[in-house]
């Protein structure tokens, strides 16, 4: 709270203008700022799994709201890496297999708790440019 202070502005008080670069350089530190450096290979194995599941829910092979649900947790990074490694060893043949290792009522409670979370306290980034 004392650090809010620093950022406090009277309703007369003029914006000062940032340069075009400021947002480019924001958006890429404010997307790279929680992240470790050991989510490479996490990162692709998780993308593989998505494009996966993207392929079967457009060719209807299993229920489009257990795929939603699913692409959403693991968009949102809800799933163990056992579990997305899992997804990617997965064929066309045997797909049915992940409703049973990934029911669809798991699948329920983690997107009710990520509805929680989202409804939660919000992290506020503040932001200035040095000249």
């Amino acid at each position: 709270e004392e650090a809010l202070n620093l950022f406090e502005a009277t309703l007369e008080e003029a914006p000062v203008a940032v340069n075009d670069q400021f947002d480019k350089i924001y958006q890429h530190v404010k997307k790279h700022l929680f992240r470790n450096g050991t989510t490479d290979e996490k990162e692709k194995s998780r993308l593989e799994a998505v494009d996966k599941l993207k392929v079967w829910k457009k060719n209807k092979t299993l229920p489009q709201d257990y795929l939603e649900d699913l692409l959403r947790i693991i968009q949102n990074d809800g799933l163990t890496g056992e579990e997305i490694r899992f997804i990617n060893k997965l064929t066309p043949k045997n797909v049915s297999h992940l409703l049973e290792r990934i029911p669809e009522e798991y699948l329920n409670r983690v997107v009710n708790k990520m509805n929680k979370v989202e409804e939660g306290d919000e992290t506020l980034i503040l932001a200035e440019q040095f000249n």
